[in-house]
């Protein structure tokens, strides 16, 4: 199933103009427990100081937020294509059939979850000043962005067990998949700007045409990235905190 809204609206006057829009998608996938979402705005304006000056601010930002089970989507669809097609898929207890290998629906169902919230902020200043007082065709223009993106990931992967069931209902043996339960915990964050300064000469004389710029700048700050991850042991696949694993390691 899937949504996709946006509301926008526009106008102003000669002096001044705006854009403003938000929008939300909401996706799910062709299986259980997996889902991609995203809220966003944008906004641009543009304001005309005087007959010469014209500044323009533009602003954008968006969280996506997606789920997904413990087993990525390439790892679920090899483990379709090698099974036998004459399986059953769950025995008539409804525990998972033992197929030997991988199991399909357990590795969506119950893994665990691997889910990630980005959020990103993007915002532009810019302006141009004509300066034909001087000579025509001159002109000053200056141009601030920045950028700012947070990410945020949680991974917690579960092993499932597959079960041979005899005619009675009685267990005669089971398969665990996975070595261990794991939480993984990363969270970086990425902090970049931008900015130009530039003297500009655009005039025609007669056929020819003269183009000129000077100067830009741009600076970009380094980002941080931190995880931890607990592993080996949890009490249950219902607590998944860092301090409840034996190892932790950062």
């Amino acid at each position: 199933m899937q949504h996709d809204q946006n509301v926008s609206v526009n106008g102003g006057t000669e002096v001044i103009k705006y854009f403003a829009s938000v929008g939300i998608f909401d996706q799910d996938g062709m299986y259980d427990n997996i889902n991609f979402k995203r809220y966003n705005f944008r906004s641009n304006t543009d304001a005309r100081i005087n007959k010469n000056l014209v500044v323009k601010l533009g602003l954008e930002g968006r969280q996506e937020n997606s789920n997904n089970p413990g087993f990525d989507a390439g790892s679920i669809f090899a483990a379709v294509l090698r099974q036998n097609p004459t399986y059953s898929i769950l025995n008539s207890d409804g525990s998972y059939f033992n197929t030997t290998g991988e199991h399909p629906v357990a590795m969506y169902e119950s893994t665990g979850y691997n889910r990630n919230v980005w959020n990103v902020f993007q915002g532009s200043l810019s302006f141009e000043h004509k300066l034909s007082f001087i000579t025509e065709g001159l002109s000053l223009n200056g141009l601030y962005s920045i950028y700012k993106d947070r990410l945020f990931n949680k991974t917690f992967f579960t092993p499932y067990t597959m079960y041979d069931v005899n005619p009675a209902g009685q267990v005669t043996g089971t398969k665990l998949v996975g070595n261990q339960t794991s939480l993984n915990q990363r969270y970086q964050e990425s902090d970049q700007q931008f900015y130009n300064l530039s003297v500009n000469y655009d005039r025609k004389f007669g056929k020819h045409e003269v183009r000129e710029f000077w100067f830009t700048k741009s600076i970009t700050l380094p980002g941080i990235h931190f995880s931890l991850t607990g592993s080996s042991f949890f009490p249950t696949s219902k607590m998944n905190y860092l301090h409840l694993g034996l190892k932790i390691r950062t």
